[in-house]
């Protein structure tokens, strides 16, 4: 029982790009963290009834762990404090987004295409950045997603004749994403 990953870490390295995915990432570790932090309380309860003999080796053992184990049990409730600011913070900032009826697994869902549009971007960003050019995957894959293309046309990663060469291939055939979001955001 420890602290999981730094307050900056959640903030910069945790997964998501957009607030819905991070507020779904940020929920989940919250979750975990409260559930860690329930099973080694309870441990720690049936452990200290278990020890009765102040001269056992149990006792004894108890005793060298127990500022440690205290100290890190206080890390792990310093995140779960830390998790549950933060959480309210992006679900505030999230519900800005919020299309009225939805919940939040679906929004987690809709949202979700914006997310692996960004996350085709970064990688072509950095690609960019690092060799001055998109490898043949990433670009085999962005093709695949408009938004991905038109923010990597809109970034000036690829040439605005990089949407008429992909012509009729652009994209999932039959347009399958634009009538599943469509079809999520009508449902009720």
């Amino acid at each position: 029982m420890s602290r999981v990953n730094h307050n900056a870490q959640y903030i910069y390295d945790v997964d998501g790009e957009t607030v819905w995915e991070k507020l779904r990432v940020i929920r989940n570790q919250l979750e975990d963290r409260k559930i860690a932090l329930a099973l080694v309380n309870l441990n720690s309860e049936e452990n200290r009834k278990k020890i009765i003999d102040k001269d056992s080796y149990e006792y004894k053992k108890y005793l060298i762990y127990k500022d440690q184990s205290e100290k890190l049990i206080q890390d792990c409730v310093n995140e779960v404090e830390f998790l549950t600011q933060f959480e309210a913070v992006l679900a505030a900032e999230a519900e800005k987004t919020r299309i009225p009826g939805k919940t939040d697994d679906e929004m987690y869902e809709i949202n979700f295409f914006e997310e692996l549009a960004l996350r085709l971007v970064g990688s072509a960003q950095a690609q960019m950045l690092a060799s001055g050019r998109m490898q043949e995957e990433t670009i085999r894959r962005v093709l695949k997603n408009k938004q991905a293309l038109q923010m990597c046309v809109d970034r000036g990663f690829l040439s605005p004749n990089a949407i008429q060469i992909a012509g009729p291939n652009l994209s999932i055939p039959y347009n399958y994403d634009t009538l599943y979001l469509e079809n999520l955001k009508k449902e009720d």
